[in-house]
């Protein structure tokens, strides 16, 4: 017992005559940093909670979880200019200010890889990105209406201009009603609409 209460006596001599490891303003500073962190990781939480609940789940799919600039196939010239534009786009996606693209080409030619890869490598730096086709886009956005609706119009729309990058698959893909085909070119006109006031880009496969 003694022998603790002398332990502890030159422990207590000890803090009162030495430096203190951090000074008042440092530890200040490590507060207000973690304090940040936090608000950052809240944030990424609820922009992956708005992608998660709008097409049941947040990214892209598993086929093309690999996808990458490294492996993406060039046998044409178009392909590698294509390649090039989709790599700049990634690596300066935080000067973006809105600025949308658009893949086009036939079956094969790697539009969905290229736009896999731009989202593996801003997803690797905590952005959200969500690739859906136009199909499962009005499957969603329909579930809206009636009484059994789990979430409004204006809930989705919002959902859909929180994710950092969103990426439209299938535009243009023939539908055998043109009340279907003006309904899908008005939700997607509105879409992209209210992603540019948010200057959020918005990528289109066709």
């Amino acid at each position: 017992m003694n022998k603790d209460k002398s332990t502890w006596r030159r422990l207590a001599v000890s803090a009162s005559t030495n430096e203190p490891k951090y000074s008042y303003a440092d530890l200040l500073e490590h507060r207000n940093a973690e304090s940040l962190k936090l608000s950052d990781e809240i944030a990424q939480r609820r922009k992956l909670n708005a992608s998660e609940s709008i097409a049941g789940r947040s990214g892209i799919l598993p086929i093309h979880t690999e996808c990458s600039f490294d492996n993406y196939n060039v046998t044409c010239q178009g392909q590698h200019d294509a390649m090039t534009i989709a790599k700049n786009f990634a690596d300066k996606f935080n000067l973006n200010n809105g600025k949308s693209f658009v893949f086009s080409g036939d079956v094969g030619t790697g539009k969905n890889h290229l736009a896999a890869a731009i989202c593996n490598q801003l997803m690797r730096d905590n952005k959200t990105c969500l690739v859906i086709t136009v199909s499962e886009l009005m499957m969603r956005l329909n579930s809206c209406y009636g009484e059994s609706a789990k979430m409004t119009e204006e809930k989705f729309h919002d959902g859909m201009v929180k994710i950092d990058l969103l990426i439209i698959d299938e535009i243009g893909v023939g539908r055998t009603s043109v009340n279907a085909a003006n309904n899908e070119r008005l939700a997607i006109n509105q879409i992209i609409d209210k992603r540019l006031c948010h200057l959020k880009p918005t990528g289109i496969l066709t």
